[in-house]
């Protein structure tokens, strides 16, 4: 089983006797997070279940995302010939706009496309990987236990998730609970490409796409800065997760499915979402 993680937090445990450190010695990732403690000696292996389905789940998003987008784009390639889309071709249009919270107003049939194509495509496993180790506190977190939350995501109907010990007096939200994490990884995704608090993240992917660029998660990491209210301190945890462990090299090659075509500036962003739409708050 290959290292991915590593993590430098140590634990302090007091008994009646002495204080023995019980350090976390390290994460680990083959499919997903394993947590691997030394308890005096004892090295004790215990992976997490929720965390473990993280990283192929990730993987497999990016994948669907990549055949959506081929798809808008051969569509995109009809309009901007002159093309009329048939009825069929409109109708997923529509229900991709619905999907991907574009707020059409009457919007041209371009329009719309050109939005979608800044929406519609990946997000950088390593970025995804290096938040759904910060955000699920290394595989251990009980939202992530309990509830298959691998990213902190926050709800707001009451029952809708696992309310925080820490909850202000006031605050309404919980934390979400997903039935799976495939779900909670969607709902990830969903986020990111849609919520006007990422609207920089995805400018920067497009001129990164423009360019004919690899996605760089270290860039793309700075378009984050409203996932959490800890701002640009977030951002730095981020990316230093992804430094210290290699994640780079879990991204897709630059090769692989950077489908690109230009859409027309737009300066109006749909959301329909809260702020903080990474913990939904």
């Amino acid at each position: 089983m290959e290292t991915i993680f590593s993590n430098p937090y140590q634990i302090m445990k007091v008994n009646n006797k002495s204080a023995n450190r019980i350090k976390l010695i390290s994460l680990r990732l083959s499919l997903g997070f394993f947590a691997v403690y030394n308890l005096g000696g004892i090295t004790v292996n215990r992976p997490n279940n929720a965390t473990i389905k993280a990283a192929p789940n990730i993987a497999s998003e990016n994948k669907k995302i990549a055949v959506l987008r081929s798809r808008l784009l051969s569509l995109n390639e009809v309009v901007k010939r002159g093309g009329s889309l048939n009825l069929m071709e409109a109708d997923e249009i529509i229900k991709l706009g619905e999907i991907y919270r574009v707020e059409n107003n009457g919007m041209r049939t371009q329009g719309v496309i050109d939005e979608l194509i800044l929406r519609i495509d990946h997000i950088p496993v390593s970025m995804a990987l290096a938040q759904a180790a910060n955000e699920s506190a290394w595989g251990t977190s009980r939202f992530t236990i309990q509830g298959n939350n691998v990213f902190g995501q926050w709800c707001y109907e009451e029952g809708c998730g696992i309310v925080p010990s820490r909850r202000a007096s006031g605050a309404r939200h919980e934390v979400e609970f997903f039935d799976t994490v495939e779900n909670s990884v969607k709902s990830y995704f969903l986020n990111i490409n849609t919520h006007d608090s990422y609207a920089y993240l995805r400018e920067l992917r497009f001129k990164m796409r423009e360019r004919g660029l690899k996605l760089d998660p270290m860039s793309l990491s700075i378009g984050l800065g409203r996932y959490s209210e800890r701002g640009a301190g977030y951002v730095d945890e981020i990316q230093r997760i992804i430094i210290q462990n290699d994640l780079r090299d879990r991204d897709i090659p630059s090769s692989c499915c950077l489908l690109y075509t230009s859409p027309s500036p737009r300066d109006q962003r749909g959301s329909g979402m809260p702020a903080y739409a990474g913990k939904k708050k």
